[in-house]
C-alpha cells in the first residue's frame, strides 16, 4: 500500500512529516495516471513492480513497525501538514486511515479477494467520502434549487445533499428525494476515488440515475474525491 502517504518510502520520525521524495526511479507514463500525485505514486509502485511479493511484504512490515513506534506519546492536537491543507495530527491520521482502506480495496480488486466492506474502517471511509458529496452536487452538477440527491449505500445508510444556491448542503435523507442512487460500498468507493470509468462502474445504477439529469450527472461527476 504505497498510495498518497507513501509509507514504504518514508523513514522520518514524525507522524506529521510530509511525503518523502521517494526512490531515484523514472516510471513510464501510464493511462491510469490522472494527476501529479498519481504520477508520484506510480514511481513508488513501478520501482517495486519487479520485486517478489515477500520482499514487498517485508519492507511494509518494517516501515509499519517504525510508524507505529512514532505514534507513541504523539500530541494529536499538534499542528500538522495534511494532503488537504494545514490541520492537526488527528486530521492527518483520519485521512491516512481512509487512504489505507482505499488502497487495501485496490489490492483486493487486483487479486480477486473482495472483503473488509463493513466494520469501523469501512464506516470511516464512507463518512469521509460523504463529506465531498455537496461539492459534487452543488459545484459540478449544479442542479435546480431544492433538488435533493440521496446516495443510498447498502449496509451503511444514506448520505443526502440538497441544492441551496449557490451551494449544496448535507441534509437528512428525505423520504422522496429528487434522485436516489442506491449502490454497494464497493461501487461507491470506486466512484468516489476514480477507480475505473464512471460509465462502466455506475452502469448497474443507470436506470435509477437517468430518471433525471441530476442523477445522471451525479454519477458522471464522481471522481477522485479523497
Amino acid at each position: 500500500m504505497v498510495g498518497e502517504g507513501q509509507p514504504l518510502a518514508h523513514r522520518g520520525d514524525r507522524i506529521d512529516a510530509p511525503r518523502a521524495s521517494g526512490p531515484e526511479h523514472q516510471a513510464v507514463e501510464k493511462p491510469w495516471i490522472k494527476n501529479p500525485p498519481g504520477a508520484t505514486n506510480e514511481v513508488q509502485v513501478d520501482y517495486r513492480r519487479s520485486w517478489p511479493p515477500q520482499k514487498v511484504l517485508d519492507e511494509f512490515r518494517e516501515v509499519y513497525a517504525e510508524r507505529l513506534k512514532s505514534f507513541e506519546g504523539a500530541d494529536l492536537d499538534a499542528e500538522s501538514w495534511t494532503p488537504i491543507g494545514p490541520g492537526k495530527v488527528r486530521d492527518l491520521l483520519a485521512i491516512r486511515v481512509m487512504d489505507c482502506w482505499v488502497h487495501e480495496q485496490d489490492i483486493r480488486r487486483a487479486v480477486g479477494k473482495a472483503g473488509h466492506l463493513d466494520g469501523p474502517l469501512a464506516e470511516h471511509a464512507f463518512a469521509r467520502h460523504s463529506t465531498a458529496l455537496p461539492f459534487v452536487v452543488g459545484k459540478k452538477v449544479a442542479p435546480p434549487e431544492k433538488t435533493t440527491v440521496v446516495f443510498d449505500v447498502e449496509g451503511l445508510g444514506a448520505a443526502a445533499v440538497e441544492m441551496r444556491s449557490p451551494r449544496a448542503a448535507a441534509v437528512e435523507a428525505p423520504d422522496e428525494p429528487t434522485v436516489r442512487l442506491a449502490m454497494d460500498l464497493e461501487t461507491f468507493n470506486r466512484l468516489c476515488c476514480g477507480r475505473g470509468e464512471n460509465a462502466e462502474v455506475g452502469t448497474p445504477y443507470a436506470s435509477t440515475a437517468t430518471k433525471s439529469s441530476a442523477g445522471r450527472s451525479s454519477l458522471d461527476e464522481f471522481h477522485d474525491l479523497t
